[in-house]
């Protein structure tokens, strides 16, 4: 079992770090974005883009993990996987994603960048596990999303292959039960 585990807003607490220095640049805390498009809150995507950009290359090991410590539940996808990649759409800054992966200890194989144009879906893994609701519209029927909740997604309709997950313990029984029940993987080797 292949698995792309994303980065940002999955493992890496983005939305946080945004939302200090937006508060630190503006002197007002932003509002939470509760759509994928940004479109009930003050600031556009070009500006969360450009922060977090800014955050990565600067600060890349001040950004927090999504949960405390989070090289456990890692490490335990990794052991129930054949392969773990950290797939993530962010790009310029792969680099720094490495060192606050291994800073904050999470298990994986290696990283990857895609391009807006690339679909995770597209690239071969048996299960996707990721904060963005894009993932539902390119999912294969072979395919698994752990779709890792936020206020901005949690508004989806979910296929029967995809299911939401408070946290990457959850994401861990969800594979679990995958392997149980998907005949592909039932006799596959795990580490």
């Amino acid at each position: 079992m292949k698995i792309a585990l994303d980065i940002e807003s999955t493992l890496a607490d983005i939305p946080a770090a945004f939302r200090d220095e937006y508060e630190n640049r503006h002197g007002e805390k932003p509002d939470i974005s509760t759509t994928w498009g940004f479109e009930n809150v003050s600031y556009g995507a070009d500006e969360f883009h450009k922060i977090t950009q800014q955050i990565w290359e600067e600060n890349s090991l001040k950004i927090l993990p999504t949960e405390d410590p989070i090289s456990i539940p890692t490490r335990k996808i990794y052991e129930t996987a054949n392969g773990v990649d950290l797939v993530t759409g962010r790009q310029g800054v792969e680099e720094k994603m490495r060192k606050w992966a291994d800073f904050q200890d999470v298990w994986y194989d290696d990283l990857y960048s895609v391009s807006s144009q690339e679909e995770k879906a597209d690239l071969g893994y048996d299960v996707i596990i990721d904060d963005s609701p894009r993932h539902i519209d390119t999912l294969h029927d072979d395919q698994y999303l752990f779709l890792y909740n936020q206020p901005y997604n949690r508004n989806y309709n979910l296929p029967k292959n995809a299911s939401r997950v408070d946290n990457l313990h959850q994401c861990e029984l969800s594979l679990l039960e995958v392997r149980t029940k998907d005949d592909r993987f039932k006799s596959a080797q795990h580490r």
